[in-house]
């Protein structure tokens, strides 16, 4: 279970009562208490913990520090019982590399790599009476988002909302966090929303999306021009359907997500969705041969059915910058009414899987800024969400090349003087 709370929402307070429950249900059974550090996991659950214990229990019913020698490297808590609850920092994931375990409970667990959760989540697989995993954190966008967000069997997200527990705090505690964050930041620190908490590349697209102007109520409708936007490729491909809606704005109403699939198989896929596709946008170097199989990846799009014999594009240089692309994308995004939309009927397939437009464009960040590095106003691609990113920038850029070239004086500049440069090129002719 996670509990994603916010600033001053007691997550810890709850986590520390968590630790107790799991010990006294479990009785002998060894435990795993982790942060991101053991300065941090001493700070704020340890420390605090044997606190209320020493004040609520009797000297022999308190837990003594052991470990932490060259002799007996592992750090624990020893309980009177004899029970060991193990001690690590996610930052050193060997600190806790090769114990068994029964349950475990982890702290602000966004600020964890992936492969210390990994590891983390196979140290439990003892019997015992109640074999949980439990965390505690403000939440992120990241793959602590992934984790707990398949709705499967056994993972459960409560959210704790910093007003929830605005009587146990300071008076204008709340007020102050919000005139110093942003509203992205707020809904993350406050309410206990996932977002991306830093270098957000789509910062229009906010946490509560669904109920933004960015959503619509669309169903498919067969007269109006079908676009397909892919991004193929085998181990992750992203292919996404598109409406166009009066006043040049465009909606996308489904997708396919797909993972270990090959283009061949991805285009039968979208054949059987049967919709009227007028327009196909690429990747531009689609035109590459897909490894052993000998195929070219063009050749396979053509295979899927367009009325009227509309081709496979895709966008020439320069239009192939990513930094151009992106600006694109969010003007796109702009203003009171969006000319690129969702709708709502894709929060059902968001919610079903790990991968979705909505979440990637949410997802997607530059990376942190180090010193001695350039920063470079290119995204990360972290190999799950930029799929998705990149297939909407490319059919971005096709509705700028054909569509809305009059609204930007630049581009309709490159069309007219650079031929070959920024061309929209038909697979087919």
């Amino acid at each position: 279970m996670l509990l994603a709370g916010g600033f001053g929402s007691g997550k810890s307070t709850a986590g520390q009562a968590k630790i107790v429950l799991l010990k006294g249900v479990n009785g002998k059974i060894p435990g795993l208490i982790v942060a991101q550090t053991l300065g941090e996991l001493h700070a704020n659950i340890i420390d605090p913990m044997l606190e209320v214990i020493a004040r609520a229990a009797p000297h022999d019913m308190r837990p003594r520090f052991g470990g932490g020698t060259a002799r007996d490297p592992k750090m624990y808590l020893e309980w009177p019982d004899g029970q060991r609850t193990y001690l690590g920092s996610a930052k050193d994931p060997k600190s806790y590399a090769g114990i068994n375990v029964g349950w475990a409970y982890g702290d602000e667990a966004r600020l964890w790599s992936e492969a210390a959760w990994l590891l983390f989540e196979s140290r439990v697989r003892l019997r015992c009476a109640l074999s949980q995993i439990a965390l505690t954190s403000t939440p992120a966008l990241n793959w602590l988002h992934r984790a707990f967000d398949r709705k499967a069997p056994r993972r459960e997200v409560i959210r704790c909302p910093t007003r929830l527990n605005i009587g146990n705090l300071r008076d204008g505690y709340v007020t102050d966090l919000e005139q110093s964050y942003s509203l992205r930041m707020r809904a993350a620190f406050l309410d206990g929303e996932d977002v991306v908490l830093s270098g957000g590349v789509y910062e229009q697209l906010g946490p509560r999306l669904w109920e933004s102007k960015h959503a619509i109520d669309w169903a498919y409708s067969r007269p109006e021009r079908t676009y397909l936007w892919i991004d193929p490729g085998f181990r992750r491909s992203s292919w996404l359907f598109v409406q166009r809606m009066p006043g040049r704005r465009w909606v996308i109403f489904d997708q396919l997500q797909l993972d270990d699939t090959s283009d061949y198989a991805a285009v039968a896929m979208v054949n059987a969705k049967k919709y009227a596709i007028d327009e196909i946008w690429t990747d531009p170097a689609a035109d590459n041969v897909q490894g052993a199989l000998g195929l070219d990846t063009i050749a396979m799009l053509q295979g899927i059915k367009t009325r009227g014999g509309g081709g496979v594009h895709y966008i020439a240089a320069p239009f192939r910058d990513i930094a151009f692309g992106i600006d694109k994308v969010r003007v796109m995004f702009d203003g009171e009414k969006p000319k690129l939309v969702f709708a709502r009927s894709l929060r059902d397939s968001e919610d079903a899987t790990y991968r979705g437009v909505v979440k990637s464009l949410m997802s997607y960040r530059y990376p942190d800024e180090k010193e001695d590095h350039q920063v470079r106003d290119v995204p990360l691609k972290d190999g799950v969400n930029d799929h998705a990113c990149d297939s909407v920038r490319y059919g971005t850029l096709g509705l700028w090349s054909v569509e809305l070239q009059d609204l930007d004086p630049r581009i309709a500049a490159m069309l007219r003087t650079a031929p070959g440069f920024g061309h929209y090129i038909n697979a087919r002719a």
